[in-house]
């Protein structure tokens, strides 16, 4: 195919490495728009562009014809496309036409309103805007329309309705906006370059779910976008396999060497690359992914890093493994479900298991295998209750993290035991739509819609009901690696939501509410894509042929 229609009318999500761009078409929020790399994190530029002889709400079809670029065509034959740079934003459209940029220049996460200083300066083909606030000083280029209009009230308020739905204040904004444009073509640009060539390819979906994977990784893989853009250790680590898979084995071997010079005194891995607070899985996770693949190292590499690492490890043993309880413990907020107070996630356990068992194996030291056949003991003897296998013995929640434990390290338990644990977590997480719940249906706590960004507030869905798609695609890989005949629906179901995602939005999101599949949390997340291209590979499926 030459191309993809999107099934989508709320947004249109476009990256590339240095840059990403939502349009907004019936939501509009602080953090849509265009955002460029500048120094360690992003900066926004653009609100929008306003074509004033279109209906942003009257979308006939949404053409990606490349990774980068879109058609957006509408009831009048008017068409408009955006071509997404790693230094500028084309816009073109097919009619001479009114074009009207609203410029937001700002820190990603900034909301305040004063101390924003812009001014412009007119020149023969060109419009440069100026802009300072704190660190960010620079200038963004105008250029490509035929003539402009330079309006009185260059201030505009905006009201961000999607921001709302999202909890997430402020919900109004004043952006600048000194000029309305005549043309057809408008070109939004960090430099004075304005010539720019677009390299026409067929475009499969597959080319689309690299390109995406891809598009996380320029200097460092971020998490997330809009506002997951920095490198978060665990969910790097979980999507290695992608990576590996889609040929970059070089990054993979490259993110192992570079993670074993980010640990802190504690044993802990940074859970942020350039913070200096830990969790208490990226430890486990990095020595999983290191030994699975120890063949991208040579003998002598391979056993300098271990053994970097192995005194981290140790450390980490002294401080977090509870003797009492023969397990290992976390700090509120510090697992992968980081609003929850979750003191002995079950995860944790088979993530420390297993890399007592490589650690072992790698160094034969006794006390190794003596903390493994205690860890293993109390797994068996306290988190097995009746036919289920608990999330945390100190809050006996049923939770997903059971696919998860058997992704990490199967070998616990029998294969009966692990469809028994399964089968009766499916009674309790599977949502109809083709996803699990992130805690019980039945569990009081239980949140059926998704209520948006209150971290801090006690009311949470996040991971009270929300569900979480990377977790959702583990789910499928387990189901098929533990019964694919027996578990051949949860499957299919989880496969084609995942799959409906990038058929709608070219991406897939965060997350979704338990009620209905829909769109939750941030709109382009590394592990969902990551994840998803791994269930391609599990379940054996050419993602062009569909």
């Amino acid at each position: 195919m030459d191309s993809i229609e999107l099934l989508h009318r709320d947004f249109v999500f476009l990256s590339n490495k240095k840059a990403f761009f939502i349009l907004s078409l019936l939501s509009d929020s602080r953090y849509f728009g265009l955002f460029f790399r500048y120094k360690d994190y992003y900066i926004k530029i653009l609100d929008r562009i306003e074509n004033k002889k279109v209906d942003k709400k009257k979308v006939k079809k949404i053409i990606l014809e490349d990774s980068n670029i879109v058609k957006l065509y509408y009831e009048n034959d008017i068409y408009e496309r955006y071509i997404l740079l790693d230094d500028k934003l084309v816009y073109e459209t097919n009619v001479i036409s009114n074009l009207v940029p609203f410029f937001d220049i700002k820190h990603i996460y900034d909301t305040d309103e004063w101390g924003r200083n812009y001014n412009f300066e007119i020149f023969d083909n060109y419009i440069k805007i100026n802009f300072s606030k704190g660190d960010i000083n620079l200038s963004v280029f105008l250029s490509g329309y035929l003539e402009y209009i330079e309006r009185g009230n260059k201030w505009v308020e905006i009201y961000y309705n999607y921001d709302y739905k999202r909890r997430s204040p402020p919900f109004n904004r004043w952006l600048y906006v000194p000029f309305e444009f005549k043309g057809k073509r408008l070109i939004v640009s960090l430099n004075k370059k304005f010539d720019y060539k677009i390299y026409k390819r067929d475009i499969t979906f597959y080319d689309l779910l690299k390109d995406r994977l891809l598009s996380f990784s320029d200097g460092w893989i971020s998490a997330g976008y809009p506002w997951y853009f920095q490198e978060w250790t665990r969910d790097i680590l979980i999507s290695l396999p992608a990576f590996y898979l889609i040929g970059e084995k070089e990054l993979v071997r490259k993110k192992l060497i570079e993670y074993k010079d980010i640990f802190l005194d504690c044993g802990k891995l940074r859970n942020i690359v350039n913070s200096n607070i830990g969790n208490c899985d990226s430890v486990f996770w990095y020595i999983k992914r290191l030994f699975e693949y120890k063949r991208l190292f040579n003998e002598e590499e391979f056993n300098r890093i271990v053994f970097d690492v192995k005194k981290y490890f140790d450390i980490y043993i002294d401080k977090f493994f509870d003797e009492e309880e023969n397990l290992f413990f976390c700090y509120p907020n510090e697992s992968w479900m980081d609003t929850l107070n979750r003191k002995y996630p079950i995860e944790i356990q088979f993530l420390a298991a297993l890399s007592l068992k490589y650690m072992y194996e790698k160094f034969r030291e006794e006390k190794y295998i003596k903390i493994y056949n205690k860890l293993i003991e109390s797994i068996k003897k306290k988190y097995v209750f009746d036919n289920s296998l608990l999330d945390d013995i100190k809050n006996p929640s049923i939770r997903p993290n059971i696919f998860l434990s058997y992704y990490i390290y199967k070998d616990v338990f029998s294969k009966n035991d692990w469809e028994k644990f399964i089968d009766y977590s499916l009674r309790h997480l599977w949502l109809d739509w083709g996803g699990l719940s992130s805690i019980s249906k039945f569990d009081t706590r239980f949140k059926e819609e998704h209520n948006g960004d209150n971290f801090f507030n006690n009311d949470k869905s996040m991971h009270n009901g929300d569900s979480w798609i990377y977790l959702n695609n583990i789910a499928a890989i387990v189901m098929n690696d533990l019964n694919k005949e027996k578990y051949s629906r949860y499957i299919r179901k989880i496969f084609e939501a995942s799959t409906s995602y990038l058929k709608e939005i070219g991406t897939l999101p965060e997350l979704s509410s338990a009620k209905n599949r829909d769109i939750s949390g941030a709109i382009s997340q590394l592990w969902s894509l990551a994840t998803y291209i791994e269930m391609l590979k599990e379940l054996n499926i050419n993602i062009n042929l569909l």
